[in-house]
């Protein structure tokens, strides 16, 4: 072992040390091992100090120690004199380096960042990238590099664009309930469907309370065909409220597209027109202009605006109308012209639409008629036709002829509760066809089904 010391007051000392009696020490000397470990140090007379020695905390050490988790130590610490210090620090038995042996004092590698499970380091000239990861037994695995697919710029777009998704879906979500809590009356004008999150749990503890009150008893049927009605009726007068409403803004659409026809005809851009004609009146369709003009006051493109309302009314005669204007306004020119066209096109649909109302009007008409006759029939058997049967069984019962105990067996409260279960049934699939013929929907057919259960209830009531 060799040293030289410095005549300044700075001193370099280069380490190599015994921890403890699990840890594996390499010193470095010149005649034995063979290992070189170099420090060097700008001193205040220029002279180069080379030392193996224990050092103070200031001076510098260079140590390689393996500790018990086989985590392998290279350290190099900076003093305060400026020295130089190459150092891999153990922070968990997870992670591990690797590096070059040192060959000669010349050529002394870089340092060894210690990295996670997860992460790859490229060291020294073997440029070999592993990490341990660990499977259901606790047991390692080596990861290479090469095994890792590498994905295309495209494909990450997607990944990005479908965790932006996700992320807006979970926005609008929290935005709806905040509608929801802050208004709710508004909330369920827009979704109808809400009124189900109320209805559904309301008929559930209602029947709930009534089974267990009518257990065994005719009355349940009472129990749960109220049930029912209290499911549907939330539901049935939120989706009519809305149709109606659509069906008011449907008929001002050629109106609002004529006049901004005319503005864009003025020279008017489309949202300078759209700001004045939100100043007129359109009906129920004014609400609906005005907030197309506030969202365009915030900055958010015509298109666009119009577009989201298309999406609030989701009607095909406003889709339709919006998807001719955004696609003109896009495409530049002469817009004027596309919205007229879409003015004519959104009036002759609304001529259409009640040319079919009117045609399909006569169906529902018809649905009704033929729930009235089967009514009609179900009364017929229970009042004229049921007496007579038990009459019947009891004299068969009485004279003890063939065939009494199938006769004698008939029961007449039973048979009409049957009956009554039909047209109850029949009453309800009878309200969702009539609304699905005319009106296109089915949701529309709920108000037809208690009506017409309404009067199937009434019927057997009063016999």
């Amino acid at each position: 072992m060799k040293d030289r010391e410095n005549t300044g007051t700075d001193e370099v000392d280069e380490n190599i040390e015994m921890t403890t009696s699990d840890e594996v020490i390499e010193s470095v000397d010149a005649a034995d091992s063979g290992d070189i470990v170099e420090s060097v140090d700008a001193a205040d007379s220029g002279d180069i100090v080379e030392s193996v020695d224990a050092a103070d905390s200031d001076d510098i050490v260079e140590s390689v120690d393996t500790a018990d988790s086989d985590d392998i130590v290279e350290s190099v610490d900076a003093a305060d004199s400026g020295d130089i210090v190459e150092s891999v620090d153990t922070t968990d038995s997870d992670e591990f380096t690797e590096s070059n042996d040192i060959a000669d004092p010349d050529n002394l590698e870089g340092s060894i960042e210690v990295s996670e499970s997860n992460e790859f380091a490229e060291v020294g000239e073997s440029q070999i990238a592993e990490t341990i990861a660990l499977d259901a037994n606790g047991d390692p695995i080596l990861i290479h590099e090469a095994e890792i697919p590498r994905m295309s710029e495209e494909e990450l777009e997607k990944i990005e664009q479908y965790v932006i998704n996700i992320r807006l879906g979970e926005s609008r979500k929290n935005v709806r309930v905040k509608e929801f809590l802050s208004d709710p009356k508004g909330a369920l004008y827009r979704y109808p469907y809400y009124a189900m999150f109320f209805s559904g749990p309301l008929a559930l503890l209602f029947m709930a309370f009534g089974l267990s009150m009518t257990w065994g008893t005719p009355a349940i049927d009472h129990v749960i065909l109220f049930s029912v009605w209290l499911f549907i009726i939330p539901p049935a007068i939120t989706y009519h409220r809305k149709h109606k409403f659509i069906g008011k803004v449907e008929e001002y659409m050629p109106n609002f597209l004529r006049d901004i026809a005319e503005m864009s005809r003025a020279g008017l851009t489309l949202p300078a027109a759209l700001g004045t004609v939100a100043k007129g009146e359109y009906g129920a369709m004014t609400g609906e202009i005005k907030k197309m003009d506030g969202s365009v006051s915030w900055g958010i493109s015509f298109e666009e605006t119009i577009e989201y309302f298309a999406k609030r009314m989701n009607t095909p005669l406003i889709s339709r109308s919006v998807a001719l204007i955004t696609q003109a306004s896009r495409a530049g020119g002469r817009v004027s012209f596309v919205l007229e066209a879409a003015a004519r096109d959104a009036s002759e649909l609304k001529v259409l639409e009640k040319e079919r109302r009117g045609n399909m009007a006569v169906y529902v008409v018809i649905s009704y008629i033929a729930f009235f006759v089967f009514i009609f029939v179900i009364l017929m058997l229970s009042t004229r036709f049921v007496p007579v049967m038990f009459e019947a069984s009891q004299a068969v019962a009485g004279s003890g002829s063939a065939g009494g105990s199938f006769i004698g067996s008939f029961d007449p409260d039973n048979f009409i509760r049957v009956l009554y279960h039909a047209s109850v049934i029949q009453g309800f699939m009878s309200g969702l066809v009539a609304g699905q013929l005319g009106e296109s929907r089915i949701s529309a057919g709920l108000k037809h089904s208690f009506i017409l259960t309404f009067i199937a209830w009434v019927s057997f009531l009063i016999l």
